[in-house]
């Protein structure tokens, strides 16, 4: 059975620049809000996991920490909805 998640969560693949996605990685994995952030293979780059804690402290850390990142020319984020 699904149940309403407690904090607000999203999932965001980012693509970035050229040569440039160890940087992200590794500027992501110090923002306040970004939980966990892995480099992939695929269309994208890098997959976050970030929490805020109401829907806009989530739309802050997407705006400004996430795309704030530098380098990143796409993102696409999914905010989870249940577990």
């Amino acid at each position: 059975m699904l149940r309403a998640i407690d904090v607000p969560k999203a999932l965001v693949c980012l693509t970035t620049d050229l040569n440039s996605t160890e940087e992200v990685l590794r500027k992501l994995r110090a923002c306040e809000g970004v939980e966990e952030a892995y480099m992939v293979y695929g269309i994208y780059d890098i997959v976050a996991k970030v929490n805020g804690e109401s829907v806009d402290d989530l739309r802050k850390v997407l705006n400004e920490e996430v795309m704030g990142a530098g380098k990143v020319q796409k993102t696409l984020a999914m905010v989870v909805a249940a577990e």
